[in-house]
């Protein structure tokens, strides 16, 4: 676990632009000893201080390969030895953190890569009755995960029309990406005794349109 929080530090250090490059290719020697976030993090800030590390590469390959497939979607486990249990339970992690964190990493490598579509389905999945994710740690990284990857997608115009008439549009892409898109209708609008037929149009592009 004092592996994994040494990790976490480097990465914060990093954004303050005040992290050591051998101290961290230091660390990287460990990383077989490292949980999947703390990798995550380590090849992140391996990219920031030295653009297109090889090093940094490598991990984000191999935890791609190692995503655990099930019918909710993909996610990353803690090793269930000893060590691992312990560096979960020291560093406030769980499953859903863990997994948030690698594809908060993985999506500034590869937003549109099949893999997040999938990871994203589980952690979406995995919310609790009130829409957050138990802790709210664990929901941080997940919104903060989300976001990421909303980001690096979207290249599109969409819009919305209620029994033919047009109620909202926008565009996925450039400075209002991540602004959200409104509408509502009176209720005297609405048909009483006739289904309303809500329609939303999006055109090509990458990305996906979130509803």
């Amino acid at each position: 676990w004092q592996l994994d929080r040494l990790a976490f530090q480097h990465f914060v250090l990093a954004a303050y632009g005040a992290a050591d490059l051998p101290a961290v290719e230091a660390l990287a020697g460990f990383e077989h000893r490292l949980s999947p976030w703390a990798r995550a993090l380590l090849a992140l800030t391996l990219e920031d201080l030295s653009p297109g590390s090889p090093a940094a590469q490598t991990i984000l390959s191999d935890l791609g390969a190692e995503a655990m497939r099930t019918a909710t979607g993909a996610h990353w486990e803690f090793s269930q030895d000893p060590e691992g249990r312990l560096a979960a339970l020291w560093n406030m992690h769980t499953t859903l953190s863990n997994s948030a964190v690698v594809v908060y990493a993985l999506a500034q490598r590869d937003p549109g890569a099949p893999l997040l579509a999938e990871a994203l389905r589980y952690l979406m999945a995995h919310r609790d009755a009130h829409g957050w994710w138990g802790t709210t740690y664990t929901t941080a990284w997940n919104l903060m995960a989300l976001t990421e990857v909303v980001r690096g997608t979207g290249d599109f115009s969409f819009s919305a029309s209620l029994n033919k008439n047009p109620i909202a549009e926008g565009q996925a892409g450039g400075p209002e990406q991540l602004t959200p898109v409104t509408a509502q209708v009176p209720i005297q609008r609405l048909y009483p005794d006739y289904p309303n037929a809500l329609l939303i149009e999006r055109s090509p592009g990458q990305g996906r349109l979130y509803y």
